[in-house]
């Protein structure tokens, strides 16, 4: 079959954070034969402090077609706004060249945003994947329902996210539930164990294992350092605990993040690491040998049930979005982050806690089959 015969997909990714979630989607994508892929990537991708993702998309066989620098320093509002500009710049350039039929986003970071505006202007399809949830605490919140009006396709975790979806005037055709697709289960053999973590590491794992991610709650900053410091404090109480803890994403107040950290990790005696990143497959492997996931990271709610691992999700950030009973919520505070430690710890691992597996195969299907005539021109769909 030509290339003139192929349908011509280009997905873009800005970060760690919507590539786990979207990677067995497009690893289907990347060997379909009848999609032609492209690869769009930029944002925490290209930021050495984020831990030079780029090269995983590489080790996953993904060929990054184009590079979209985008992210300024100064970790201020100001700052992300000026990045979404510069995004949008580059993202134009990129799909003027590559010229795809529909542009592939995930999730509701705002260089996501960036790459479905600048679709907007261009006679590209725009297939979005994770509309209709909520994170009441997180501006992440409005730009995931921005995203969905932008979108011409809409692909859902849940049905309460798809009447979510349709109720903003999708139209229910266009709309169609998928369920998470983080963890497969074919995934999990290839995992890493504990020997082959500890060796990778390099530090003893031990047990309790217990791994923290935690980033700024930008729709309440006045929450975050004082969350952030109950959580540590609380983690400190467990003194044979092995911690790990990986490094914020881009939002504003990341600095401030990171600096608590790094101070809390030289003042653990050597029980607590930090990792910028510890990558797609190695993150799930700690995960899964972990006996805690704690933080305020979405991961704590869709990989750590996926995996049997309790978690506690702490304050208002992942607010609204639907969890398993494995999870655990908390308010910031020193005691309530405890209670909620031991709460999440008594139940210890039980596959039983693992979240209904998604077709990724469902999303390639139908991007693959779908007619796009018509879906460009976007009308409001008044419900019956």
């Amino acid at each position: 079959m030509g290339w003139n015969l192929l349908r011509s997909v280009c997905y873009f990714t800005g970060s760690r954070a919507d590539y786990g979630p979207t990677r067995p989607i497009v690893r289907r994508l990347a060997t379909d034969p009848d999609i032609h892929l492209s690869v769009i990537a930029g944002a925490g991708h290209l930021v050495t402090e984020q831990g030079g993702t780029l090269a995983e998309l590489r080790a996953d066989g993904l060929d990054v077609d184009r590079e979209v620098h985008m992210v300024l320093a100064g970790g201020t509002a100001a700052a992300a706004g000026k990045s979404i500009g510069l995004g949008v710049l580059g993202v134009v350039d990129a799909l003027t060249q590559l010229r795809p039929e529909v542009l592939l986003v995930a999730g509701d970071r705002y260089e996501a945003l960036a790459a479905v505006v600048a679709a907007v202007s261009l006679p590209v399809v725009v297939a979005h994947y994770g509309g209709g949830q909520l994170t009441r605490g997180s501006l992440d919140d409005r730009i995931r329902h921005a995203m969905t009006k932008l979108a011409h396709l809409h692909f859902v975790l849940t049905e309460e996210d798809r009447v979510r979806v349709v109720g903003m005037g999708e139209d229910p055709e266009n709309v169609i539930t998928v369920g998470p697709v983080t963890v497969e289960d074919g995934e999990l053999a290839d995992l890493p164990d504990r020997v082959e973590l500890e060796n990778d590491l390099g530090v003893p794992l031990g047990s309790p294992l217990v791994v923290a991610t935690y980033h700024p709650v930008t729709a309440r900053p006045g929450e975050t350092i004082p969350a952030l410091r109950a959580i540590l404090e609380a983690l400190s109480e467990l003194r044979d605990a092995r911690v790990v803890l990986t490094a914020p994403n881009l939002d504003v107040g990341g600095d401030l993040v990171l600096a608590v950290l790094r101070e809390y990790v030289s003042n653990s005696d050597g029980r607590a690491v930090l990792w910028p990143s510890l990558g797609h497959r190695r993150y799930l492997g700690l995960v899964r040998c972990a006996d805690l996931v704690i933080g305020n990271s979405s991961s704590g709610l869709s990989e750590a049930p996926a995996l049997g691992t309790p978690s506690v999700d702490v304050g208002s950030r992942q607010e609204g979005r639907a969890h398993p009973p494995s999870v655990v919520h908390s308010v910031g505070t020193v005691s309530e982050v405890r209670e909620a430690i031991r709460r999440a710890m008594a139940m210890g691992k039980t596959a039983a806690n693992r979240l209904s597996g998604g077709s990724p195969q469902l999303v390639v299907d139908e991007i693959r089959k779908r007619s796009f005539d018509g879906l460009i021109l976007k009308t409001f769909h008044e419900g019956r």
